[in-house]
């Protein structure tokens, strides 16, 4: 089993649905720009402070490449999300606007996941543990190991106390009545969202 693929399928999964939830634009209508790109990203990032499945399920694109693979890995997404979001906070700070322009700084606090994973992988690759993870491979084959390395990696997160915070600036176009915030900014804080880890240097 290569844990490496694995990393970047929960990778991908939190990008996406992180992604997809602070994307879609905020609208320009009403009171003044300033509160309502406060109220707006405050309303789309409290989803993920307390992750359920009702407050994330919008979010879930269940046609997405990445929810189908860890689908197909026999876990559940929601579950997955609610322990990778569990002790995830945010805090917004200046805001301010120029015209059809704005920038919004924002904390993201959570555990660094990347950690996790990295625990999980040597976890799979110690000699200690190999009689374990043999005798789970001849009774479900790699169907268990899949679930073997989730559960694992729900523990090590779970066990985390210490927060990473990462300061993002966003910034965000008007247009139409809607603020946008731009790809570079939904990608910085999609990092900072997971411990500020960058996906393009796992293997």
């Amino acid at each position: 089993m290569k844990t490496g693929i694995l990393k970047k399928v929960v990778f991908g999964v939190m990008a996406c649905v992180l992604s997809l939830g602070v994307a879609g634009g905020l609208s320009a209508c009403g009171g003044n720009a300033e509160q309502v790109i406060r109220d707006g990203i405050d309303s789309e990032l409290s989803a993920f402070k307390n992750p359920t499945k009702e407050n994330l399920s919008k979010y879930v694109d269940e046609d997405s490449s990445s929810i189908s693979q860890i689908k197909s890995l026999g876990v559940d997404p929601y579950e997955f999300l609610g322990h990778v979001f569990d002790k995830f906070d945010y805090e917004i700070g200046d805001i301010k606007v120029d015209g059809d322009t704005a920038t919004a700084v924002v904390t993201v606090k959570n555990v660094d996941v990347a950690s996790a994973l990295e625990e999980t992988s040597e976890y799979f690759q110690s000699s200690d543990n190999a009689a374990e993870l043999m005798e789970i491979y001849q009774s479900d084959g790699e169907t268990g190991l899949y679930k073997k390395f989730f559960s694992q990696f729900y523990e090590f997160v779970d066990a985390k106390e210490d927060t990473v915070s990462t300061d993002v600036t966003i910034h965000l176009t008007k247009k139409d009545n809607t603020w946008s915030i731009d790809d570079d900014s939904i990608t910085d804080l999609v990092k900072g969202a997971y411990g500020g880890a960058d996906l393009s240097s796992l293997e």
